[in-house]
């Protein structure tokens, strides 16, 4: 991405989540439109931690199944607010 800031002048904003099972509407209220809300803002870098979620999930099926829903769900709601990164971490 280019800014036509300085990168000192640049506004990025981070955040992460963990797939810790299926999205519902508290995720989306509490967690994901709040880190959406940014994207308006700034140049924008999500991460789902999947490592973070094996506190709690320990079926390795599972964990890929939830990690790739969140994904699919947090990039589809960020097409629409312009430039960001996504990844796992």
């Amino acid at each position: 991405m280019s800014s036509p800031l300085p990168a000192w002048q640049w506004s990025i904003a981070q955040d992460r989540s963990a797939p810790t099972g299926e999205p519902h509407l508290g995720n989306y209220v509490g967690a994901i439109l709040p880190a959406l809300d940014l994207a308006d803002s700034y140049e924008s870098i999500y991460f789902i931690a999947d490592y973070h979620a094996l506190t709690t999930i320990r079926d390795p099926a599972l964990l890929r199944h939830y990690t790739r829903t969140q994904s699919r769900r947090l990039s589809t709601e960020l097409r629409s607010r312009g430039p960001s990164i996504c990844g796992n971490s």
